[in-house]
């Protein structure tokens, strides 16, 4: 719990004394002073469905869905899957994390002259503060885009709950697919094969599907 409250503080620190805005979506609603989240703020991961409420003024988790898949954290030094008392999760809405990513993320301007296209993985750690790190791609496809998905990953803020079991804060690990597609004309690139090399153990984000098109298209 330290861990968490360690989190929220450094949302709550500078809201005071600010101009207010709302922000009411199907999201997240909550209160903006001079940018920084103030008050209550609930999160949903679908419409209607509250995943996470956070009071941003006194630092206190308030609800967070329960969670009894299992993930990925490091105990002793290994990395082993486990069910948790409270999970590691984006502090905000998981579809606007994906959603805000996709959009950042751009088709590689070398991948686009190759006509690269293939899947590949990111893998990265939250640490037992809720800070993201140690990006890795796996099976990188070339052509910059594994170095565009990273860059992408960190500017997202970072701000995550630390994975939590029997009252201690772990690390845990994620892994992203990305499909890069492309298509040229009314031609659909060919995707790299997928190499051989065995994922390592995270927990699996939804794929992330990033797609190009260029030349003209011509419709029989």
């Amino acid at each position: 719990m330290k861990a968490l409250l360690t989190v929220l503080f450094f949302f709550s620190i500078q809201s005071v004394f600010a101009q207010t805005k709302i922000i009411n979506s199907q999201y997240e609603n909550g209160t903006l002073k001079k940018g920084y989240k103030d008050s209550i703020w609930r999160y949903y991961d679908k419409p209607g469905e509250l995943a996470l409420e956070i009071n941003y003024s006194t630092a206190k988790l308030l609800y967070l869905k329960p969670d009894t898949s299992e993930f990925v954290i490091k105990i002793n030094d290994q990395w082993a899957k486990s069910k948790l008392d409270a999970q590691p999760r984006y502090l905000g809405s998981m579809t606007v994390f994906m959603g805000s990513l996709q959009r950042s993320v751009r088709y590689p301007a070398r991948a686009r002259s190759n006509e690269t296209a293939g899947k590949f993985y990111v893998t990265f750690e939250i640490d037992t503060i809720g800070r993201a790190g140690n990006y890795q791609v796996i099976n990188d496809i070339g052509d910059d885009c594994g170095k565009e998905a990273i860059n992408a990953l960190k500017q997202i803020p970072n701000y995550w709950l630390p994975a939590q079991r029997n009252g201690k804060a772990y690390a845990s690990k994620f892994i992203l697919p990305l499909k890069f597609e492309m298509i040229v004309g009314n031609r659909e690139i060919v995707p790299q094969k997928s190499k051989s090399t065995e994922l390592p153990l995270a927990k699996a984000l939804d794929e992330l599907l990033i797609r190009t098109m260029s030349g003209p298209v011509y419709f029989r």
